[in-house]
């Protein structure tokens, strides 16, 4: 029997790997139950629990599983004909399809079991680690009120973990969805911390669980709202801290370290804004009649982000340093004078020293060529070095006059002490600030040197003089028109790819680069030639207006336009005159950018001027 058993199931593909050592013995276990038990269709199908299991772990399909029993039938039946030469009695053929009845229905309740305990146990998988990266407490109730697993911030939120919850009674809305079998709109409870007493204000949901028309539990949601409803305390906050910064700003800045950090986060933070601010466009387009509450959470988003701009604007005008910015033509008379005022309140007197009167006299000096912050920059951490070495106070004569290339300033003051040998190369703080002071000068052609004279110190930087403006060959310049293919140039990748979204939806088409160098390979190897160049002014390899001087001597008909995180007095272009058509300030004002593509750029651009300024805002 066990042999045709066997043949069956190779007959059938159906070739069984535990055939010999699971299928095979059942076969005289089956002889034994019709001779001995009373009902041998249950007891052999019990002989088959975990058979179904087996199969389903094996990856077995279930009707394959079924038919392996099946053929024991087949098989007997078979058997019986070669050996008896015969029919079977029906009375054993009906006890037969008993039997293997019996045992499919075993094998299939089994199987089935094993294949919803495996989709449970993903399910709950899926469930686990989606509750574990929850940012709200979670507790599911049992059927008698009991949370029977919880989940999420339960010890930040509550002072006690997820774990020691399970167990406990439930609260009072997951009790009420329970009772109720209704789900329980949301309303703010205050929850206190048990560990630390802090008390916040949270938002409560709850759910009835439901097993057909049978309420088996609850669900709570917990979520704290206490950050959403301190919002606008926050913003005010942040306001009064960028305010406070700005101010400290202005009596620090020959601080060099200070202004350094705050160009590099105001820099980053113009960059976030827009992102956002640009994101916001893309909402704008996509919800053109947004909801009430929508609205409103936009409109305050949008206000956020203006004041922010706002903010960074003014810290960038007096503590920034445009990255990458080229040297060019500065009044050295103005800067000094702005100088003067930074660090007038440095110099009354103090609990350390005597008020220090500074002495100015300006002569009649050209632009020199030099970096406009940097060189206030400089220019202050010269006063307050000239001060911080007059202890007694006196008079600190400030001067300015013409030299046969440039122009130099003179700081002249009393010493206190006697002067070491070098003043650059001592291992002082002194020391440090001049050096780097001379470095810089030396970095724009010029220079700074000490001299001593009758008990008076002298430091006098020196200045080239900025070259005449030249003008920048721009071929034949056709009448504006409106512009269709845009070259956006920024190494930000959300900006850039936000920026061209924006644009293509306003149906232009748009061709972006990361870099200077990959635009000016693109713009070498279009098609067509571009109308309009979006440029960013800061990226690494080489600045906007390098770019700009490049690729209008490639193409004099296109049209440029500098994109920017920095106030438009801030850029200027070397004496290139109308290198620029217009200057747009982060955040981007798409309008603004999309009236200029349309050839009305009246009102929005801003034209660069090529006189000389010394602030370099």
């Amino acid at each position: 029997m066990a042999q045709a058993w066997q043949r069956e199931l190779r007959v059938a593909a159906l070739p069984v790997a535990d055939f010999e050592t699971a299928l095979a013995p059942l076969v005289a276990e089956l002889g034994h139950m019709l001779v001995a038990a009373v009902d041998a269709a249950p007891v052999f199908a019990e002989r088959l629990a975990g058979r179904g299991a087996a199969r389903f772990r094996e990856q077995a399909r279930l009707r394959d599983v079924e038919r392996e029993v099946c053929l024991l039938q087949t098989a007997i039946m078979r058997a019986w004909a070669r050996r008896r030469r015969g029919e079977l009695p029906v009375e054993l053929a009906l006890l037969l399809g008993a039997i293997t009845h019996e045992a499919v229905m075993r094998v299939s309740r089994d199987y089935a079991r094993a294949a919803e305990a495996a989709e449970a146990q993903s399910r709950l998988a899926g469930v686990q680690k989606a509750l574990a990266r929850l940012s709200e407490v979670v507790m599911v109730l049992d059927r008698r009120g009991t949370v029977a697993m919880a989940a999420g911030p339960a010890e930040a939120l509550l002072g006690r973990p997820a774990a020691e919850l399970v167990g406990q009674p439930g609260r009072g809305p997951a009790l009420a969805a329970l009772h109720s079998a209704r789900e329980v709109s949301p309303e703010r409870v205050r929850v206190r911390n048990a560990k630390t007493g802090e008390e916040r204000l949270c938002e409560t949901r709850a759910y009835p669980l439901h097993e057909g028309e049978k309420v088996v539990g609850a669900v709570e949601i917990l979520r704290d709202i206490s950050r959403e409803l301190r919002h606008d305390d926050e913003l005010r906050r942040a306001d009064r801290e960028l305010t406070a910064l700005h101010a400290r700003l202005l009596r620090r800045a020959h601080g060099q370290a200070m202004a350094e950090l705050a160009t590099a986060t105001a820099s980053a933070l113009n960059n976030e804004l827009n992102a956002i601010s640009m994101s916001l466009s893309l909402v704008h387009k996509e919800l053109p009649q947004p909801g009430e509450a929508v609205a409103r959470h936009l409109a305050a988003v949008e206000q956020a982000v203006q004041r922010s701009a706002s903010l960074l604007a003014r810290l960038q005008q007096l503590a920034a340093r445009q990255p990458n910015a080229p040297a060019r033509a500065v009044s050295l008379n103005e800067l000094l004078m702005e100088a003067l005022d930074l660090v007038r309140p440095e110099l009354t007197t103090s609990a350390a020293r005597k008020a220090v009167r500074v002495d100015a006299r300006l002569g009649e000096i050209a632009p020199v060529l030099a970096q406009p912050s940097e060189l206030r920059e400089l220019v202050c951490s010269l006063l307050i070095e000239a001060r911080d070495a007059m202890v007694t106070g006196g008079v600190l004569q400030v001067t300015t006059r013409p030299e046969r290339d440039g122009a130099a300033l003179l700081l002249t003051h009393p010493l206190a002490a006697e002067l070491p040998a070098d003043p650059f190369g001592a291992a002082t703080d002194r020391g440090v600030t001049l050096a780097a002071a001379r470095d810089r000068a030396r970095r724009w052609g010029g220079d700074l040197v000490a001299e001593v004279r009758g008990g008076r110190l002298t430091l006098q930087l020196t200045l080239p003089a900025a070259p005449a403006p030249r003008a920048t060959p721009s071929g034949a310049r056709p009448a504006v028109r409106p512009a269709r293919r845009i070259l956006v140039v920024d190494d930000d990748a959300g900006n850039r790819e936000t920026l061209s979204e924006l644009l293509g939806l306003s149906g232009h088409d748009v061709v972006t680069a990361e870099s200077g160098a990959a635009a000016l390979k693109v713009a070498a190897h279009a098609d067509k030639p571009f109308d309009v160049a979006l440029i960013d002014l800061a990226m690494p390899d080489m600045n906007g207006v390098e770019l700009a001087r490049k690729l209008r001597a490639a193409d004099g008909a296109m049209r440029l336009a500098l994109v920017t995180g920095w106030e438009p007095s801030a850029v200027a272009a070397d004496g290139d005159a109308g290198l620029f058509e217009a200057i747009f300030r982060k955040p981007i004002d798409l309008p603004a950018i999309l009236h200029f593509l349309d050839g009305d750029s009246e009102g929005k651009n801003v034209p660069l001027d090529n006189q000389p300024a010394s602030d370099g805002r």
